[in-house]
């Protein structure tokens, strides 16, 4: 019923999946983020809505997941999973530095807009070129260092 995926994978990472599973996977590995983001902007603007924060960063991670999804929007799980894990180790190193810098005097604006830099830098190391050329080096540098030829190129997975 629900099959893993066959179609093919684009070398930006993509596929044509459409599947509600899969959907649901990218929510949570990318959406996570995006509610994080959320759920800050909810703590620093006030709504006169009745909506606790909770929902109202969950309402704005959905809502931005689904326009970046129904943009076209759909990375592969392994590259959504590497997002995920450089996310939280921008947004650690981002906002302890200011926090350190302003001595622990970040106000809930800060803080939001701290965790939306965070998210958007991830994003531009592991979704852009930069990310994709990091890790091709990496590998290079990693091959050399244990004395295996590097000549043949890199198969992509």
């Amino acid at each position: 019923m629900n099959e893993p995926s066959t179609g093919p994978t684009a070398p930006d990472g993509t596929t044509n999946d459409d599947s509600f599973g899969r959907m649901l996977a990218l929510w949570v590995l990318v959406g996570f983020p995006l509610i994080s983001v959320g759920l800050s902007l909810a703590g620093a603007i006030p709504t006169r809505f009745g909506f606790s924060e909770m929902e109202v960063g969950f309402l704005l991670g959905s809502v931005a997941f689904c326009a970046l999804w129904l943009g076209g929007f759909r990375p592969s799980l392994r590259v959504a999973v590497v997002f995920l894990f450089v996310e939280q180790f921008v947004s650690l190193v981002v906002v302890l530095s200011a926090a350190i810098v302003v001595a622990g005097r970040l106000g809930d604006l800060q803080t939001a807009g701290l965790r939306s830099v965070a998210v958007v830098l991830a994003a531009w190391l592991v979704f852009g070129g930069v990310g994709r050329r990091g890790a091709e080096w990496a590998y290079r540098r990693l091959r050399r260092q244990l004395g295996v030829p590097t000549d043949e190129p890199r198969e992509r997975r």
